[in-house]
């Protein structure tokens, strides 16, 4: 399975700068909240932002690549051939993937203070 990157850059420019800003933004903020630091994305408050923030990747992602209102929206008509949903179907994979683990990993840290 060969991905076309070029795909990405089918989106109008202000979708992939707002969309570069939140996630940068998201992974700060869960940063800053969790105590600062590299770390403070391992604390369970930092797990449960970058786990939503994965989420809404997955789901922007996905939605991109199934609903066709979504990318009439989204695509800029001059790069529209270089469209694929390949490259957003791996996109909503990886980050689904990360969410999850993020979660799971909130629920096991949970669980042990629980116990």
């Amino acid at each position: 399975m060969k991905l076309n990157w070029k795909s990405l850059l089918s989106l109008k420019a202000p979708v992939i700068i707002a969309f570069v800003l939140l996630w940068n933004a998201g992974f700060f903020l869960a940063m800053y909240l969790g105590g600062g630091g590299l770390r403070g994305g391992l604390t369970p408050i930092g797990m449960e932002i970058t786990g939503y923030i994965c989420l809404v990747a997955c789901l922007f992602s996905l939605s991109v690549a199934t609903i066709r209102r979504v990318q009439s929206i989204l695509i800029a008509p001059s790069r529209a051939e270089n469209f694929n949903t390949k490259e957003f179907y791996f996109i909503a994979f990886i980050t689904g993937v990360l969410a999850i683990s993020r979660f799971a990993f909130l629920v096991a840290e949970v669980g042990d203070k629980a116990l």
